[in-house]
């Protein structure tokens, strides 16, 4: 699901496991040094890029997603994140229906919570 919304958005999707995810979630810029084990890629170095942070660490990026917070076939509440950058409004308006309909048509989910964070 990821692939196909960045391919047809095309900007960066994380989705991780609510799970998963340690307290509030805050974007930061990681520190000098910092890293995490990336899908597929072993130790991904997110040195001075944005990332999401829970209370243990960071756990995703638009550069690529950990291992820690990932989707798995136990997963029962997930978030996708579109990081987007510099869009305007009605751009991000677009983009959030057009991640709705996707998800929905996808999976039908119970329900389909969003949020613009500028």
């Amino acid at each position: 699901m990821n692939n196909y919304l960045s391919l047809k958005l095309q900007l960066p999707i994380g989705s991780y496991d609510l799970a998963k995810i340690d307290g509030p979630i805050s974007y930061q810029v990681a520190e000098e040094g910092a890293e995490y084990a990336g899908i597929g890629k072993g130790a991904i170095n997110i040195s001075h890029f944005p990332t999401l942070v829970d209370q243990q660490d960071a756990f995703g990026s638009p550069i690529s997603d950990s291992t820690r917070a990932m989707i798995a076939p136990e997963t029962t509440e997930a978030m996708l994140v579109v990081y987007a950058f510099g869009q305007s409004p009605a751009q991000l308006a677009a983009i959030e229906q057009t991640v709705k309909t996707v998800l929905q048509a996808a999976f039908n989910p119970e329900e389909i919570t969003t949020e613009i964070i500028a």
